[in-house]
């Protein structure tokens, strides 16, 4: 018996069966105290196949195998989904499946034909959405006694899921692991629903420099690595697929992280989170006490992004336990005992939810296919505007690049160089009250900067970075100068991110901007800030590889 909702099932068919089964039996049956086992029935969700081994006295594990054509990078995923479920049994008391062995399909003794996760089958049945049937539609406005009990059963049981994974903090944001001897430690970033949509995310992610995949040590860089990444994949990608709007739509994702991330969380906690906490990943039993949570991804992220309406609230099912007004009433009010968790307060879970949703539909949009869906919704609610594609600007040969007008009919071009880019933000900065020292401490910089030969640039080198074709050996003194420079750039950026994208403008950037309000100049604020924190983060990268070749 198998169960699959998929385009082309005969493709999986044929790979379901050419899967060694017996292998894998036998090696549940070896780890079982020697029970003969059988494999049984199927099923295949988005990215991966649920395979049943049954056991003689009647016991059954399930086999979590990678789908060949919806996933990628197969041995990250299954190592990180084994290490995230074994640290979640061994210290918390959420109930996950227990995980019995994992293989990859580099290991010699895996003779299954494909990496896999052999785990325990949890009690339970799916979270049902209550109050909606096929004859008769939900009625938010009219709910029963019953369903209001039973919703609000589930809620106050999630918030305390929630509140407990916060307890449980890492120094890192990336995908976690754990070695032979049973320690865990934090990786360059890995999201299985990121790299599962298309073959080219894996071509991208694994061309890519580490220090872009993490691990990262704060928001702002892992907002700006994760960005990247998909604007790399929109610029090399089929242009069938993307072409130059998907491109703007990734740059414009950019744009929006510095008005996502929160400063007060930069640096931390970061923790384990559910981005796919769906009703089909919920176990409960008949009296709707939750039995299991499923399909747990193997990252660590920012706290902020454990603090969200999980994504039930998002999906496409309706019903009781849909209805996201009722759980934030429950978020948001339950007492907590978990005096060990950062989010044990109400007032605390209040501070980050107060900007879940816009966080929300930037974090899904980060996951590649689901930006074409959010961006322009984000976009309208950060900067009250709609979202209007952007025609590339062109490129002249001289090395300069001609203005083209935003969608406000303002000239929003880009600069023609890192040197430029220097020299503009000395410029802004030197509008404030004290200009002369702060502009100095950029002209160093950029006298430095300006050594390279200018070029002809695109768009793209916002994010994209470019080897000079000659290296020059540089004096210590100019590495010191540069090192220094872009350390108080990135300060400068730090103090000037609003603290809640919807509330209007910093006083810093109303020091130039005096008057100007509108989503228009909040934009170009979000746009310039990014470009900053991108200088500042590629000079300190730059230098440290430079010093690590030159000694």
């Amino acid at each position: 018996m198998c169960t699959c909702a998929h385009d082309r099932p005969h493709e999986l068919l044929q790979f379901v069966e050419g899967l060694n089964l017996q292998a894998l039996c036998d090696v549940a049956s070896e780890l079982n105290k020697g029970l003969p086992c059988v494999a049984g029935g199927w099923s295949c969700g988005g990215y991966n196949i649920i395979q049943e081994v049954v056991f003689e006295d009647g016991s059954c594990w399930l086999a979590r195998i990678p789908r060949p054509d919806n996933s990628v990078l197969h041995g990250q995923a299954t190592s990180s989904y084994s290490a995230v479920l074994r640290y979640l049994k061994k210290k918390s008391s959420i109930s996950v499946p227990t995980v019995f062995h994992h293989a990859l399909s580099t290991d010699e003794t895996n003779k299954v034909g494909a990496p896999y996760v052999l785990m325990e089958k949890l009690p339970g049945k799916q979270l049902p959405a209550l109050g909606q049937t096929k004859d008769e539609p939900y009625d938010r406005d009219r709910p029963t006694r019953q369903e209001i009990r039973l919703t609000r059963k589930i809620h106050e049981q999630l918030t305390e899921i929630i509140i407990g994974l916060a307890r449980h903090q890492f120094n890192r944001i990336g995908a976690l692991h754990e070695d032979e001897c049973g320690n865990f430690t934090v990786e360059e970033y890995f999201d299985p629903i990121w790299i599962g949509c298309s073959s080219e995310r894996a071509k991208v992610f694994k061309s890519l420099r580490k220090c872009d995949r993490g691990p990262y040590d704060s928001i702002t860089a892992y907002y700006l690595g994760i960005a990247e990444l998909n604007y790399q994949q929109a610029l090399t990608g089929p242009p069938e697929v993307y072409g130059p709007e998907g491109v703007d739509l990734y740059e414009t994702l950019a744009d929006m992280s510095l008005c996502i991330a929160l400063p007060e969380f930069e640096k931390g906690p970061f923790v384990i989170a559910h981005n796919d906490l769906t009703l089909q990943n919920i176990l409960v039993d008949d009296d709707f006490n939750i039995t299991g949570i499923l399909d747990f991804p193997g990252n660590i992220v920012p706290l902020p992004s454990l603090c969200v309406y999980p994504w039930m609230f998002h999906w496409n099912a309706w019903g009781a336990m849909c209805d996201r007004e009722e759980f934030e009433k429950v978020f948001l009010s339950k007492h907590s005992d978990n005096e060990a968790s950062p989010i044990a307060s109400v007032a605390s879970r209040r501070q980050i939810m107060a900007d879940a949703i816009n966080r929300n539909y930037f974090e899904r949009s980060l996951l590649g296919s689901f930006a074409f869906v959010f961006v322009p919704t984000l976009h309208e609610r950060l900067y009250g505007e709609t979202y209007v594609y952007r025609k590339p600007d062109e490129v002249v040969e001289s090395g300069t690049e001609e203005s083209q007008p935003s969608s406000d009919g303002a000239q929003d071009s880009q600069p023609e160089s890192n040197s430029s880019l220097a020299s503009d933000a000395g410029e802004a900065i030197g509008r404030k009250s004290e200009p002369d020292s702060e502009l100095n401490d950029f002209s160093n910089a950029e006298s430095i900067i300006t050594s390279t030969p200018p070029r002809a640039v695109t768009k793209s080198d916002a994010l994209t970075q470019t080897e000079p074709s000659e290296v020059i050996p540089p004096h210590s003194t100019q590495l010191d100068s540069l090192e220094s420079c872009s350390a108080e750039l990135l300060e400068i950026v730090t103090a000037g991110k609003p603290k809640r994208s919807r509330r209007g403008l910093s006083s810093w950037w109303k020091g130039f901007m005096p008057g100007r309000t509108d989503g228009a100049t909040r934009k170009r604020k979000s746009r310039f800030l990014y470009q900053l924190d991108k200088l500042g983060i590629r000079i300190l990268n730059n230098v440290g590889m430079v010093r690590e070749k030159w000694g």
